[in-house]
């Protein structure tokens, strides 16, 4: 989606819209066991051949385009902080 469109939406100037990209997840059976600090959101596994080395299964993005709202914040620029 072009940035016009998200601006459309909530403005740039207001949100921080971001895409999760480069991600990859530990295969079913292995996700109990599995090194969280190389897999998911947070994990350091960013490329797609990383990914098959651990095992793992690589997506270029999830989710889509999107915004974090926090609507009982107190102060009104924490309601739209990351």
């Amino acid at each position: 989606m072009s940035e016009e469109r998200l601006d459309k939406r909530v403005p740039l100037s207001i949100g921080q819209w971001h895409a999760h990209v480069n991600l990859c997840f530990p295969r079913n059976g292995i996700t109990a066991s599995a090194d969280w600090t190389r897999f998911g959101f947070k994990g350091s596994i960013a490329t797609k051949e990383e990914c098959e080395a651990a095992n793992g299964k690589f997506y270029s993005q999830v989710f889509g385009w999107m915004l974090h709202v926090y609507p009982f914040q107190q102060e009104p620029e924490r309601v739209w902080s990351h």
